[in-house]
């Protein structure tokens, strides 16, 4: 998840690094600038169900100084004019405490650097530009800054140490400005990573909710009375090698992503009353855990019970093996996404009907009604898909099976958001969890060949 700075908050870093400057004065004074520019579009901006509208009377405001980076949804599927128009618009959330407790926050923290202090200002200035092009409601992204500011303002270090909620607050912002950054790194995760994705895209106050909630409590609270909360243990909330790198390297995985994924596998695990072999087990008794890999080839993922047991699954011919991975079909992501933005949403999941005919989510058979499915759900992007690696563009861009969860050498089942469908063109705008070179747009007779299996073996 490679990071672009803007110019003028390197050139602030090198000043503060050269002459001997207040460090205060000048993050001040850089937030005043970052609000310029929209504050004089304020008058030419309506407020309406908490979603900002240019004025059509007025001409077209200045277009945001943040670049969307490779993968962040378009504004439409079709380039449509109103949104079109949005690109062009800058965004200002106003003098609102959210803002300014969160403001207050970074600036009066000793233990955050200048430099970081740029950083996290910029991607709050690339939050407020995403949050016009992509008509995220204006509620989000101030649920955004008080959970973020949760994270700062937070008191001791159990069960999450001060420095690691610092690195938290900083990435939750990032990931929030730059959602399809977001990578599953060498975890086989890219099932809850393309449900965190989309959440940061649409509901981005609810994935820093999440994030908060387990750093300052180790749990995520259930919507059911009869479901336990989802509990971390101590463990999966400390970050593993790849998570330790802040900033994380383009691919990596991030310690917020960390924190994100091992919850949202467990809102699946910890709910079982069944093992996948069929037994019956007690809510909260199973659970997806992260530990010290035992070797180069393991992730440290598992399966476990109460007793630290590792599962083991049957497959048809009786053989076990341990479950060191999420475990999840297409279908489980619809839930645990609906669990933690409180949603009742059923269509953003799509595998095709050959290859998926009991995973309860959006089916396809041919690529007319592929066409149609991704024409149809546009409100919905970005979308979730269910593709195997052992087809293109994934078999290359996975270095022929080398990537986290791309299967080894006959591929395996994988996930990737859809973020745009240009029927004019036939080009599918996704973007995969393996890096941004691998956030592409595809032809959508490629893409949907890319939902088949390999052939059968003989």
């Amino acid at each position: 998840m490679g990071i672009d700075k803007p110019d003028k908050i390197n050139e602030g870093s090198q000043e503060l690094e050269s002459k001997s400057i207040d460090p205060l004065a000048l993050l001040k004074e850089s937030f005043k600038e970052l609000g310029k520019a929209a504050s004089a579009a304020l008058p030419q901006m309506t407020i309406d169900d908490g979603r900002v509208h240019q004025n059509p009377a007025v001409g077209e405001l200045a277009r945001p100084t943040e670049t969307p980076r490779p993968g962040d949804p378009p504004r439409a599927a079709n380039g449509d004019k109103s949104e079109r128009a949005a690109d062009k618009m800058e965004f200002s959330m106003g003098s609102t405490p959210q803002r300014e407790n969160l403001l207050n926050s970074i600036l009066n923290a000793n233990d955050i650097s200048a430099k970081e202090k740029n950083e996290m200002i910029r991607d709050i200035k690339a939050l407020e530009s995403r949050a016009v092009r992509d008509f995220v409601p204006r509620q989000e992204v101030l649920g955004v800054y008080e959970n973020v500011s949760r994270l700062l303002d937070a008191k001791g270090n159990q069960p999450v140490s001060r420095e690691n909620r610092i690195v938290l607050a900083e990435q939750v912002l990032e990931q929030a400005a730059h959602p399809m950054g977001i990578d599953q790194g060498q975890h086989l995760t890219c099932n809850v990573t393309t449900v965190e994705a989309r959440i940061y895209s649409k509901y981005p106050s609810k994935a820093a909710a999440l994030v908060a909630d387990v750093a300052l409590t180790g749990k995520f609270e259930t919507e059911n009375p009869r479901d336990n909360d989802v509990v971390l243990d101590r463990s999966s909330l400390k970050p593993d090698k790849e998570a330790a790198n802040n900033p994380p390297k383009d691919g990596e995985r991030s310690y917020a992503s960390q924190i994100f994924q091992m919850t949202a596998a467990n809102i699946h695990w910890q709910r079982r009353l069944f093992d996948p072999n069929g037994v019956g087990v007690a809510r909260g008794e199973l659970r997806y855990v992260q530990i010290e890999p035992i070797n180069s080839e393991d992730t440290g993922e598992r399966v476990r019970n109460s007793k630290g047991e590792t599962l083991k699954i049957r497959d048809e011919d009786g053989k076990e093996s341990k479950i060191t991975e999420p475990f999840l079909d297409v279908g489980d992501l619809v839930s645990i996404s609906n669990e933690i933005t409180r949603k009742t949403e059923t269509n953003f999941a799509l595998a095709n009907s050959a290859e998926c005919f009991d995973c309860y989510v959006h089916g396809f058979k041919t690529e007319q009604e592929f066409a149609k499915v991704l024409k149809d759900e546009k409100s919905q992007y970005p979308l979730i898909l269910m593709v195997h690696t052992y087809n293109e563009p994934f078999w290359k861009d996975s270095g022929h099976g080398g990537k986290g969860g791309a299967g080894g050498d006959m591929g395996g089942w994988h996930v990737v958001n859809v973020n745009s469908y240009n029927e004019k063109t036939g080009e599918v705008q996704i973007s995969n969890q393996w890096g941004d070179k691998t956030d592409k747009k595809v032809s959508l007779s490629t893409l949907y060949k890319a939902t088949f299996g390999p052939p059968k073996q003989k």
